[in-house]
């Protein structure tokens, strides 16, 4: 008898995570596309619940890029 995977996938565990935040998220990665979409509950949790950000990202000029210059913009996030 084969037991049942319990795989789920990563844009839903993600979106879960970021809606959950109460605290502090740290996010680390080379590149993220669909920021906007990706980054719309952790957002939200900062600007409701006051969670905290550290991004970390290694393709130059990621963390400039769409979602991330609104966050900049905001004051909820600082540039490198």
């Amino acid at each position: 008898m084969r037991s049942q995977s319990r795989a789920r996938d990563t844009a839903v565990v993600v979106h879960e995570l970021f809606t959950r935040a109460t605290r502090e998220v740290w996010i680390a990665g080379y590149r993220f596309d669909h920021g906007a979409q990706l980054l719309a509950p952790l957002h939200q949790g900062m600007a409701q619940r006051g969670v905290q950000v550290r991004l970390f990202a290694l393709e130059p000029g990621a963390i400039h890029e769409g979602a991330f210059q609104g966050l900049i913009n905001a004051g909820h996030m600082l540039p490198l």
